[in-house]
C-alpha cells in the first residue's frame, strides 16, 4: 500500500512542470475531418489560439474558418469540392 501511494505521488508530481511562454504565437490553420466508407467526407477548419490566452465563446467563434474552398482528392485522382453548412452537432458548428 505504501509503495502504491509513493508511486501515485511520483506520477502526479511528474505531471507538473513549467510552461514555457518564450516562443511567439503564430497563427496556423487547423484541419479536422473524417472520411468513412459509404459516408460523406466531413471537414472542420479553424485557426489555432494562443496557449495561455483567455478563451471565450467569441474567440472560439472567431477562430472558425468559413467559406473556404475545401477539395478532397483520392489516391486515384478523383476529387470532390465540399460545400460548407451550419450544423450544431459539431464543436465549430460549421462543417464542409
Amino acid at each position: 500500500m505504501k509503495r502504491s501511494v509513493i508511486l501515485l505521488f511520483t506520477l502526479l508530481g511528474s505531471c507538473l512542470g513549467k510552461v514555457s511562454t518564450d516562443t511567439e504565437y503564430h497563427r496556423q490553420l487547423v484541419v479536422e475531418g473524417r472520411i468513412e466508407a459509404g459516408g460523406p467526407a466531413e471537414v472542420m477548419l479553424s485557426e489555432n489560439l494562443p496557449f495561455l490566452d483567455v478563451i471565450t465563446e467569441q474567440t472560439l467563434e472567431a477562430a472558425v474558418v468559413r467559406y473556404a474552398k475545401v477539395t478532397v482528392t483520392s489516391d486515384d485522382g478523383q476529387s470532390e469540392i465540399l460545400t460548407g453548412y451550419y450544423d450544431r452537432n459539431y464543436p465549430t458548428r460549421f462543417v464542409y
